[in-house]
Parts: structure tokens; C-alpha cells; sequence
């Protein structure tokens, strides 16, 4: 996790509701869609405001990353496997998300090299073409699309 996003945490404790979700909201997308998208990070802050619950789980998901040591299991996985990064994410360091892809065979990479964790808030076209690529490109044909070939 990178520096700034374990001295967000660490701060967290000492900031209003308000100003966490916030700087949490702000930290999660890129600082391009910080600046040119400040409804985005408003959007954001929102959800996580209208789901308490959900903010518990994600400050536990937070935490748990920041005390990830990068320790990897033996157990293979061996479905066809898509990564996808944001190349300006703040919250899981972008060579991360190389990482992983190399370690999964086959696995494919998709880097969105401006945008941040949240990438499919950012660019929710990008994102579904990056998915609907990868599915269709190991789409079995109908048993009609089979006869006609």
C-alpha cells in the first residue's frame, strides 16, 4: 500500500466523519478525476455514507491491506483471469496489479494508466469494454454458430 494511503488511515481516527469520507473518497479515485471530477469524489462519499455497514467492512479491508506483506500462496489458479489496474491508484501500488498477472498463468493485464482504485467509477465505459473483451474473447459458440462454420 503506498505511504500515502497508510498515513490516510493512520490520520483517519483524528478527522471528522465528514472530512474521512472525504479524504477517503479523494484518495480512492485519481487525482485527475479529483480535479476535473470533484462530483465524482462527492458521489463516492455519498455511497459510502448511505451504507454504515459497509464502512466498517471497508476499514477493515483497508487495514488488512496495509499489513499485507506481499506473501503469496502455492494455490494456483487456473481459471482465465483478468487484472485490472488503475496506473494512477493510490490505494494498491499499480505494480501490484503487474504482479499479480505475472504470477497467474495466462492472466490477462488491463492498466488504465490515469485512473485510480475506484477505476470503474472513473471510466465505467473503459471498464465494461475491458470485462466484455475478455469475455467474449472466450466465448464458446452457439451450436447454430458451430454448424454454420
Amino acid at each position: 500500500m503506498p505511504a500515502g494511503s497508510v498515513r490516510l488511515i493512520a490520520a483517519t481516527g483524528r478527522m471528522s466523519r465528514e472530512e474521512a469520507l472525504r479524504r477517503h473518497a479523494e484518495n480512492a479515485v485519481s487525482a485527475r478525476s479529483v480535479e476535473h471530477r470533484p462530483g465524482l469524489v462527492g458521489r463516492v462519499a455519498d455511497l459510502l455514507r448511505s451504507r454504515p455497514e459497509g464502512q466498517r467492512a471497508w476499514s477493515a479491508q483497508t487495514a488488512a491491506g496495509a499489513r499485507y506483506a506481499g506473501r503469496w500462496r502455492r494455490a494456483p489458479i487456473r481459471a482465465r483471469t483478468l487484472v485490472l489496474h488503475g496506473g494512477a491508484d493510490a490505494v494498491v501500488d499499480p505494480r501490484n496489479g503487474q504482479l499479480l498477472a505475472r504470477r497467474i498463468p495466462g492472466a490477462r493485464l488491463v492498466m488504465f494508466p490515469k485512473l485510480g482504485h475506484l477505476l470503474w467509477w472513473e471510466d465505467p465505459a473503459g471498464f465494461a469494454a475491458a470485462v466484455t473483451s475478455f469475455l467474449l474473447a472466450y466465448r464458446k459458440p452457439r451450436s447454430a454458430e458451430r454448424s454454420a462454420t
